[in-house]
C-alpha cells in the first residue's frame, strides 16, 4: 500500500509538474502568435455565431 500510495504522488507530481512546463510553452507560442492571428480568430468567431443564430 505503501508503494502505491508512493508511486501515486510521485506520478502526480511528475504530472503536474509537466503541466506547468507545457502550460509556460503553450503561453509563450500562443502570445507571440495572438497578434498575427488576433483578426482571424475574431472573424471566425462572426462566422461561428451567425450559423448559431442561423440554425436555431
Amino acid at each position: 500500500a505503501f508503494l502505491k500510495r508512493s508511486g501515486s504522488e510521485l506520478l502526480e507530481e511528475f504530472l503536474t509538474s509537466e503541466e506547468q512546463v507545457l502550460s509556460l510553452t503553450f503561453r509563450r507560442a500562443s502570445s507571440s502568435l495572438w497578434g498575427v492571428y488576433r483578426n482571424r480568430i475574431w472573424y471566425l468567431d462572426i462566422f461561428y455565431i451567425n450559423d448559431l443564430a442561423n440554425y436555431q
